[in-house]
C-alpha cells in the first residue's frame, strides 16, 4: 500500500509540473474510455500520471486504428484484461475533458463474467472494483459518471 501511495504522490507531481506539456500534446485527441462491469461492480484506476483521481481504463487511438480495437488494445495495455471487440458496446462519443485538457471521447463498455483480477502495467498506479452503488462516494473524474449516464439512457 505504501508503495502505491509513493507511486501516486510521485505521479501527481510529475503531472502537474508537465501540464503544459500534457496539453499540448493531448488537446484535441482521439480518446478512449471503457466502462468495464462484473457482478454488479465497476472497475475503476488511477493512473500513475494523472491527477490521482479514479477514471476508467482507456488511452490515446493510434493513427489509423480503428477505435473499437484501440479501446480493447489500452485496456489490455493497462490492466492486462483481454476485450474481444465483438463484446464491447459503443455508449457514445463526444467532446470532454480531464484536468483542463480537451479531447474527443470515445465511451464504451463491457460486461465480463466475474471480477477478474487486473494486472497492472506502468500507467496505472491501482485498480479496483468498486459496487456500482458506491462509486458516488470515491472522487472519480468526470468520464465515469458521464460513462454511466450514458449506459442508464
Amino acid at each position: 500500500m505504501l508503495t502505491i501511495r509513493i507511486k501516486l504522490i510521485a505521479g501527481r507531481i510529475a503531472f502537474w509540473l508537465g501540464w503544459p506539456l500534457w496539453l499540448l500534446l493531448l488537446r484535441g485527441s482521439e480518446r478512449t474510455r471503457v466502462l468495464i462491469l462484473a457482478d454488479d461492480r465497476v472497475l475503476l484506476v488511477r493512473g500513475t500520471l494523472s491527477a490521482g483521481e479514479w477514471g476508467l481504463p482507456g488511452g490515446g487511438i493510434h493513427p489509423g486504428e480503428v477505435v473499437v480495437m484501440g479501446a480493447c488494445r489500452e485496456v489490455y495495455e493497462e490492466i492486462g484484461i483481454v476485450l474481444l471487440p465483438e463484446t464491447v458496446r459503443e455508449l457514445g462519443v463526444e467532446s470532454a475533458r480531464n484536468s483542463g485538457i480537451p479531447y474527443r471521447a470515445h465511451y464504451y463498455t463491457a460486461t465480463l463474467e466475474d471480477c477478474r483480477a487486473a494486472m497492472l502495467g506502468f500507467e496505472i498506479a491501482e485498480a479496483r472494483w468498486i459496487p456500482l452503488a458506491e462509486v458516488a462516494t470515491v472522487r472519480h473524474d468526470a468520464a465515469v459518471g458521464r460513462a454511466l449516464e450514458l449506459l442508464s439512457a
